[in-house]
């Protein structure tokens, strides 16, 4: 547990009106907020009190070992100049920077980890954000800064309380900095892209990527494959490290469709380079049932962002003339109907306007989560959990 900062005089302190932004200038004054919102009896952070955090000022770069392969910064940065930061020392973090693309590098570590944004196309070869953190320090209800692991790679001391603060939306408290392991900064990537009218032969590629090795015998060709829908049209993207020609034979070999284009890239594949549906909902089954969850959204004209190799289906649920999409839309109840009956789950996302049924999903271990919460934030400075089925 580190020494706790020393606290800014409250009349440093700028308190917006509610509902407003807690801007602090350095980092010191995360805990003179959380000292002052305990006096004045307010709550601050997650996502249903009146104030919120923007840590876009506590933006240092507290340690990078490029020769260890750790990076740790503190958590006003965005990913984008993060990732940029470690391909500078030829070293990849291997996250997706998430869309929209406009916002894509202003979007600040500390968002993406309080809504943790990092199950996408990288995620299931390499892992979500939460496997990259060695080290974490958040600032408790009493303003003291704890920090959770250590700044090496190697380290099983203690308990591992990282991954409970990723995606809990400052409930726990907010994170201010963290330390990542890093990987050597992987060669060029080739594209492969195909389009369709329909799903299945996207689908049936994929499926086969499963099955056949490539023909060097190296293994799956891909690491990372995405199929998407955005008004109308179908499109299935892969990445690998082979040879353009080489992915175009085996994609030949496999599938029988000549319309596909093979690209190479030396860009690092991010979703800020891609473009993809905006997604409100999250819904997610077995890999193995990818293709039933697609052919049953097949008859509804939503645009849609699908990691198959994930079982992951991001999906847009707002029309374009700007309506809020809600559960009286026959649709709505085609999907919950289908994720019942493949066993999956669905999330709302931010953006999301409408209603979920109680039975539309399950809340996996948030008893568990009730208790942490209890014992971290006993007097409730920090908003409630967030209550999303999952």
């Amino acid at each position: 547990m580190a020494t706790p900062p020393t606290a800014p005089h409250a009349q440093d302190l700028s308190w917006p009106k509610p509902g407003g932004a807690l801007r602090p200038q350095e980092r010191s004054q995360v805990g003179a907020f959380i000292t002052q919102a305990r006096t004045k009896h307010m709550s601050i952070g997650g996502p249903s009190t009146g104030y919120r955090w923007d840590l876009t000022q506590v933006d240092k770069v507290t340690l990078f070992h490029p020769r260890d392969m750790v990076l740790s910064v503190e958590t006003g940065l965005s990913l984008g100049k993060i990732k940029s930061l470690a391909e500078s020392e030829k070293l990849w973090l291997p996250l997706d920077v998430p869309p929209p693309t406009a916002q894509a590098d202003a979007l600040s570590l500390a968002d993406f980890l309080s809504a943790d944004h990092s199950l996408s196309w990288l995620s299931h070869r390499y892992g979500t954000v939460r496997d990259w953190i060695v080290s974490l320090t958040a600032v408790d209800d009493r303003g003291r800064e704890v920090t959770t692991g250590a700044k090496v790679v190697k380290n099983v001391a203690g308990y591992q309380l990282a991954p409970l603060y990723v995606g809990a939306r400052d409930s726990l408290g907010p994170i201010v900095e963290v330390s990542f392991r890093l990987l050597p900064l992987p060669g060029p990537v080739t594209v492969a892209r195909w389009q369709a009218d329909a799903s299945q032969p996207l689908i049936n590629i994929w499926q086969r990527s499963r099955e056949h090795s490539h023909p060097l015998g190296r293994g799956e060709p891909f690491e990372g494959l995405r199929l998407t829908r955005v008004k109308g049209q179908w499109q299935l993207h892969g990445f690998t490290r082979f040879p353009p020609e080489a992915v175009s034979g085996w994609a030949q070999a496999v599938s029988g469709i000549r319309e596909g284009e093979i690209m190479p890239s030396d860009i690092l594949p991010r979703e800020a380079h891609c473009d993809g549906a905006r997604a409100t909902v999250r819904l997610q089954v077995l890999p193995s049932r990818i293709a039933e969850l697609i052919t049953a959204l097949q008859a509804h004209e939503f645009d849609l962002t699908c990691y198959p190799s994930s079982g992951v289906v991001h999906l847009k649920l707002e029309p374009d003339d700007g309506e809020s999409f809600d559960n009286g839309h026959d649709g709505f109840d085609t999907i919950l109907a289908t994720i019942r009956s493949l066993g999956g789950r669905l999330q709302p996302l931010p953006g999301w306007s409408g209603q979920l049924p109680e039975t539309a999903g399950h809340r996996s271990g948030g008893h568990i989560m009730a208790r942490v919460k209890s014992i971290l934030d006993p007097d409730r400075v920090f908003g409630p959990l967030p209550e999303v089925p999952w």
